[in-house]
């Protein structure tokens, strides 16, 4: 049972969304521990960041679920999503 739980697929894995904000981005090589997004996300660019993630993760986000720091790092950007997903279920 274990093994099973280690094993378990990751909804919002890091490097998806390390794919996503790159393709962003247009670059290759980030180093995602140093990247503050919103400074590097114009507003266009932040809008196609969010179609993006709710295009490869099957998600509809509202307007109104945004806040800028959600969207500050990479780890903030998952833990948004998993929250999302946990509201989501509730429903």
């Amino acid at each position: 049972i274990l093994y099973n739980n280690i094993m378990q697929k990751e909804l919002y894995p890091l490097t998806e969304i390390e794919k996503i904000i790159k393709k962003v981005l247009k670059k290759n090589k980030i180093n995602f521990k140093k990247l503050n997004i919103l400074d590097s996300l114009d507003s266009l660019q932040m809008l196609t960041l969010i179609t993006m993630l709710e295009k490869k993760f099957k998600l509809k986000l509202k307007n109104t679920d945004f806040e800028s720091e959600n969207f500050k790092d990479i780890y903030r950007i998952k833990s948004f999503l998993e929250k999302y997903e946990k509201i989501k279920k509730k429903k």
